[in-house]
């Protein structure tokens, strides 16, 4: 179940995105997820050439009922659906003890998945060169079910692809970490597509 009222599909300067949706999945295992996400959009600055300064902050939040196994849990971090810029790709987990080791020198260094997840961001991207090449400032944060409510800045650059639906966002970015839990892996660059997460 969702709406979406923005200007444009891939690159929106005006509006807002909701969604909300529940898969129940039974088998081996039986269990529930349930996720709802909000995103807004809005023009802080036109200049004379028409290129727009677009604020965007989004929320994203999720849960599971019952006894799901840790390849369906939430794991937060990179880019994508539960990104986290500044940290790995799935590196945002709660921690079980490690396997492959002897048991008594295992520690709780294994990423499990979460039982549930909160992410919230925004951004500003502004024009620098042409139509098509702008730059971009944000802020990520969110927790899973351990450890600290992380937080990270960064910047990068913007690049929209023409194509024949529209114009395609490409991303080069770079974040740091304020906040994080000892365990947490992290990573400084990325490469993304922005609309693919959060939808």
């Amino acid at each position: 179940l969702g709406r979406s009222a923005v200007d444009d599909l891939y690159n929106p300067s005006q509006g807002h995105r909701f969604n909300t949706w529940y898969e129940q999945v039974t088998g081996d295992d039986t269990f529930g997820l349930l996720e709802g996400s909000y995103s807004y959009y809005f023009t802080l600055y036109t200049d004379v050439l028409d290129r727009k300064t677009v604020l965007t902050t989004k929320v994203l939040a999720g849960t599971i009922a019952g006894d799901a196994p840790p390849f369906e849990k939430y794991f937060g971090g990179g880019t994508g659906r539960y990104g986290l810029r500044g940290f790995e790709y799935r590196g945002v987990s709660p921690r079980g003890l490690q396997t492959g080791v002897d048991p008594a020198f295992a520690e709780r260094k294994d990423p499990i998945g979460s039982d549930w997840i909160f992410l919230a961001n925004a951004e500003i991207v502004f024009p620098l060169i042409g139509e098509n090449f702008g730059g971009l400032l944000f802020v990520d944060s969110g927790t899973v079910e351990t450890g600290k409510y992380r937080l990270s800045i960064g910047t990068g650059i913007q690049i929209l692809i023409p194509q024949l639906f529209g114009n395609i966002p490409m991303r080069f970015e770079i974040a740091v970490p304020l906040l994080k839990d000892e365990e947490d892996e992290t990573q400084a660059f990325s490469f993304s597509q922005p609309e693919m997460y959060f939808q």
